[in-house]
């Protein structure tokens, strides 16, 4: 998956500045710990932004751990695709052939996955609530993917230009923000659905 992903890229940088002492050691590590303090947080603004439907509906904050790790998973191979982008043709043209692909293979992957996780809702939902839980995973899951492909696709660029390492940088900047970015669609979705059909539970 995408931590998983990231974990190892960090370790590579690790191992590669393993003799340069402590200080070296923080100052390269923090602040991927604080891009994750900061996805921490900023999902902890949005939960709470969303706190009465979330306590009224409570199986959807259940489904909170299944969207992001599938959404941060495509962000980080976008992100993975676009340094390795960067390194073999990084002229403009390029970039957006494989920004079109990117969208086009996001959108099969959120509806696949979105279908399954859709589906998984047979275990924790009761049949009166099921389809509405089960449509709201479906456009929310496709719609972060898209967003999560186009995050990933970007910040490498955009780190490139202000001078930071793509290579290091991209994994911590993409989670973050793509953590962010999949709580409040689905979120989001969750709350456009429920205002339509159930006005009573809205925010």
């Amino acid at each position: 998956g995408g931590r998983a992903e990231l974990i190892g890229r960090l370790g590579a940088a690790v191992e590669e500045h393993r003799l340069g002492g402590p200080i070296r050691g923080f100052q390269m590590r923090m602040p991927w710990l604080l891009c994750n303090i900061a996805s921490g947080l900023g999902c902890a603004f949005i939960a709470e932004a969303h706190n009465e439907l979330l306590e009224t509906v409570i199986v959807l904050a259940a489904f909170i751990p299944l969207v992001l790790p599938v959404t941060e998973s495509v962000g980080v191979q976008a992100a993975e695709l676009s340094v390795g982008l960067l390194r073999s043709n990084a002229s403009l043209a390029a970039f957006l052939r494989r920004l079109r692909t990117e969208a086009a293979t996001s959108i099969l992957l959120g509806i696949a996955t979105g279908g399954i996780v859709g589906l998984s809702t047979l275990l924790f939902t009761q049949p009166e609530e099921r389809n509405r839980i089960i449509l709201i995973l479906l456009v929310s899951v496709i719609a972060a993917m898209m967003i999560a492909a186009l995050i990933g696709s970007f910040v490498p660029r955009i780190l490139r230009r202000l001078g930071a390492d793509p290579k290091f940088a991209s994994g911590p900047v993409t989670l973050m923000a793509v953590d962010v970015a999949s709580t409040l669609t689905y979120l989001t979705v969750a709350t456009a659905f429920f205002a339509r059909h159930a006005p009573a539970v809205t925010p």
